[in-house]
This record gives C-alpha cells, sequence and structure tokens, in this order.
C-alpha cells in the first residue's frame, strides 16, 4: 500500500516516507536547510506550509508552527492551521494565518 498527500496550497503530492527538503534563509544571509521525512499527515503539513511561505514571502519565508483543526470521520481530509512570515529584526516572525486542507490517498499495489 502506498500513501500520498495532497493539498489546496500546493502541488506536487508528498508520498509517504519519503524526505524533502525545506529551505530557510535567515537575516545574517547564512542559507540553512534540512530535510524532513514525511511519515505522518502533521508532517505533510509542515512541509506544505513551509512550501507556501517561501511562495508567497519569497526565500526567507518560513512556516512558524502547524496545528492540526478538525479531520473527517474517515480520517482522509485534514484542515491545518499554520503561522508563515518571515524572520523579524529582534527575534519572532512577522506574518499571518493561514488555513489549508490536506488529503490522504491510499493505493494497494497489486
Amino acid at each position: 500500500m502506498s500513501i500520498t498527500y495532497s493539498s489546496d496550497l500546493s502541488s506536487p503530492s508528498l508520498k509517504q516516507g519519503h524526505d524533502y527538503v525545506l529551505h530557510l534563509d535567515r537575516h545574517d544571509g547564512a542559507p540553512k536547510s534540512y530535510r524532513i521525512r514525511v511519515l505522518t499527515v502533521d508532517d505533510a503539513a509542515k512541509v506544505f506550509a513551509a512550501r507556501y511561505a517561501r511562495r508567497k514571502y519569497g526565500k526567507r519565508g518560513l512556516c512558524n508552527h502547524v496545528r492540526l483543526d478538525s479531520y473527517t470521520e474517515n480520517k482522509l481530509h485534514f484542515e491545518f492551521e499554520a503561522f508563515i512570515g518571515v524572520p523579524a529584526v529582534g527575534g519572532g516572525v512577522n506574518g499571518g494565518n493561514i488555513r489549508f486542507t490536506v488529503t490522504r490517498e491510499e493505493r494497494y499495489d497489486r
């Protein structure tokens, strides 16, 4: 069985068990990147929110936190809230909240 996650924020879909690289650029100009392995829907939501932050705010865009708000009874659709923005002078993040949906798709291998 293979599981993929898709979102209304960005494409392409994410595959469970794969590593994805997220980039972060701070005020000091030193770019930093880190890997996140997508094992759960929460991991997928973090990747989708981080991608959206970079698309909206440019190379310094980041996702500060992601929170699961609700999900359907069959656990195929999940509603998340995230705070995205850019690093602020003196610490913290300037930005705003976004809401998005992550859909879980199961495919059975034959």
